[in-house]
């Protein structure tokens, strides 16, 4: 039998807290939980999108959706195929399209797998302005939990970049407490949870324990994209409100474009039943902030 490595204490901690979760269901379902507005402003501000997909084979639809009025700055993010060069040409696209676009944050990518090129890559798009740094653990084919993923992560965070960690993707819905893991171990580095963890976004609530603990899950956000379409009109919607209510300062807005347009994905958010305060940090305040704007 093979050797199993115990948790470290961060990933029991996760374990522990998702397991009270799951007994006590009154947490999602109890008079506790604040009941969905009858009636809710629309915030109509400037929008930070920080999740939409860059195909350079259609760079005319990608620039049509960033031209939306209300968009202040959209993340163009790619995911990165094994072999440096490959790497390095997907990078310096999206790194041209930031140049000449105005509106565009260039969300890079490596695979953490090409070592120490994937660091000297990390080095290089740093250097020409990229401030995002997109991982895939399922669709890129690597295992979180390997030395080289925390060395990426770790150099992205010197270099000042935010890690945007794919989390809801159908291959790994368990990604989630690895991710925790790994946000322990990089302590400087801001991590965005792609998706909020998708279906099993009741797990983040996690977060709002370990941040009691002094210094812990302070570099971990949400990304909200693709839950608004998925669930503002079922019956668990309140349960994402409750979740999104425990740390509204951590939600960040995503399109999920091509998906979503950016347009439709704002549409869906509103149906969530947040309030426009709420609304506002989710969709600009708390990027704006991250990002210095």
């Amino acid at each position: 039998m093979p050797y199993a490595r115990p948790l470290s204490y961060p990933a029991r901690l996760v374990v522990v807290a998702l397991v009270a979760l799951t007994l006590v269901p009154t947490a999602c379902a109890g008079p506790e939980k604040t009941k969905r507005d009858k009636k809710v402003e629309r915030y109509g501000g400037p929008v930070v999108d920080l999740r939409a997909a860059y195909d350079p084979n259609d760079e005319e639809s990608f620039l049509k959706n960033a031209a939306n009025p209300r968009i202040v700055k959209v993340a163009a993010l790619v995911i990165a195929p094994a072999g440096i060069a490959n790497a390095r040409a997907l990078n310096d696209r999206v790194l041209d399209l930031q140049r000449r676009e105005a509106k565009v944050l260039a969300c890079v990518s490596v695979h953490p797998y090409d070592g120490p090129a994937a660091l000297e890559e990390i080095d290089r798009s740093a250097a020409a302005g990229a401030r995002l740094l997109a991982l895939d653990g399922a669709a890129q084919r690597f295992d979180l939990a390997d030395p080289r993923v925390l060395d990426v992560v770790t150099r992205a965070g010197d270099r000042g970049m935010m890690v945007l960690v794919e989390s809801g993707s159908i291959g790994d819905l368990g990604a989630f407490g690895r991710i925790v893991e790994l946000a322990s171990r990089a302590p400087r580095t801001r991590i965005v949870v792609g998706h909020m963890a998708l279906t099993r976004f009741l797990d983040t609530a996690v977060i709002s324990s370990l941040r009691r603990r002094p210094g812990w899950a302070d570099n971990l956000f949400l990304d909200l994209s693709a839950l608004p379409t998925l669930f503002a009109r079922s019956p668990i919607v309140e349960d994402l409100q409750w979740v999104i209510r425990l740390f509204p300062d951590r939600v960040l807005f995503g399109s999920d474009y091509p998906h979503d347009s950016t347009a439709q994905a704002l549409d869906a958010t509103e149906l969530l039943g947040l309030t426009e305060g709420e609304q506002s940090l989710i969709e600009y305040a708390n990027a704006a902030k991250l990002l210095g704007l």
